[in-house]
């Protein structure tokens, strides 16, 4: 188990950033109260998402995790790792897995997942949409939803023969999933809930 490097200082700092490794030598990390992910080998940080950010994830998971409970349609969970390649484990904001597919419930999450999610800000947004977008599509990931949470805009991508298709969403338009089958949600009325919190 590789253990966090001792620091002389109050503030915890990114023990693991920078490290290459292994999506197997990646699991034996201890927690040391980071968000990490691997990105082809090398272990990077991301920053903690602000309180909009969370506010709009917490809502989105919410209504994603009921409607599958309601119609048995499978899991639906928010900030977990899941290994996409030898060297790849990233943490979406929400992800579904289609019932049947766990076989139970894993140490690690080891398969694409059917849908995932993230929200983009400003430092992730390159990220998201280039480098993520071709790692799930690589893996299999049936369908990415890309959300910018500043103008609740969305880029659903579907896989389709291998590759992902792209189709913009605007905040006023319904955005459909077409694996969370029968979910569907217009994204501005999520900012409306915020606002009134």
């Amino acid at each position: 188990m590789v253990s966090p490097v001792p620091r002389n200082t109050r503030l915890a700092e990114p023990s693991f950033m920078g490290l290459r490794l292994s999506a197997e030598a990646f699991a034996q990390l201890e927690d040391d109260g980071h968000k990490y992910e691997l990105l082809h080998g090398v272990v990077v940080v991301s920053p903690s998402p602000d309180f909009a950010h969370q506010l709009f994830q917490g809502y989105l998971y919410e209504l994603m995790r009921a409607h599958a409970r309601t119609h048995g349609a499978g899991v639906v969970v928010t900030e977990c790792d899941i290994e996409l390649a030898a060297d790849v484990v990233y943490r979406p904001d929400i992800m579904f897995i289609a019932k049947g597919r766990l076989g139970g419930v894993p140490k690690r999450v080891q398969l694409a997942p059917d849908l995932v999610v993230e929200l983009l800000s400003a430092s992730t947004r390159n990220l998201d949409l280039r480098t993520k977008r071709d790692d799930y599509e690589a893996a299999g990931v049936r369908e990415y939803w890309a959300i910018d949470v500043a103008t609740l805009a969305a880029t659903q991508f579907t896989l389709r023969d291998g590759k992902f298709v792209s189709r913009e969403v605007p905040a006023t338009e319904k955005l459909v999933s077409e694996v969370l089958v029968g979910f569907g949600l217009v994204l501005s009325t999520i900012r409306r809930a915020i606002d009134d919190v």
